[in-house]
């Protein structure tokens, strides 16, 4: 179950990747394949995933952030819900986004709409996407939050992983 979510994460580290928009491309598709396999594959695991997840607190705000209301016209769990979902992580929030890139609940539409434009290119959405000399960030973020949940999944204790991933954060300089 891991394997296509190592091949695309190690390249991050391979020193191959022919630019930061392929290696942000990878990291995206890791984070998506990881959250597919290991968290919730359909609509309904996901809901209820979500309902678990706000069960404690009946925090709507939290519901709203982890159930946005444009996965309502999906079948199937929509990126922006996975990247939110990933980002909260159970409440670990393992990473915070430079102030200077965006806002923190920004951040994960930052994130869809730039794989987005790197996807498909419609110059249209240019602005909406982070730009090439933001990406270096961005990428060594989305490698620290792929390494967070593959961690997590392999049993570690997630507040010494959060602590590890914050420092880990701070070692990259703009």
């Amino acid at each position: 179950m891991l394997e296509p979510i190592i091949d695309l994460y190690s390249l991050s580290y391979s020193g191959i990747a022919p630019s930061q928009a392929a290696l942000f491309l990878n990291l995206m598709q890791a984070l998506e394949t990881l959250h597919a396999r290991f968290y919730a594959q359909t609509k309904g695991e996901y809901r209820r995933r979500v309902n678990n997840l706000c069960a404690p607190t009946d925090d709507p705000n939290l519901r709203n952030y982890l159930w946005i209301p444009q996965q309502n016209r999906f079948g199937s769990v929509i990126l922006t819900c996975r990247m939110n979902d990933l980002l909260f992580a159970d409440g670990s929030r393992p990473i915070e986004p430079r102030r200077d890139l965006c806002r923190f609940c920004e951040y994960e539409q930052k994130l869809v709409k730039a794989r987005n434009y790197y996807t498909h290119y419609d110059t249209n959405k240019v602005m909406d996407a982070f730009f090439q000399e933001e990406l270096f960030v961005v990428n060594h973020q989305l490698r620290l939050l792929v390494e967070f949940h593959l961690t997590a999944y392999l049993g570690f204790d997630c507040n010494r992983i959060r602590s590890k991933i914050v420092e880990l954060d701070r070692l990259v300089v703009d």
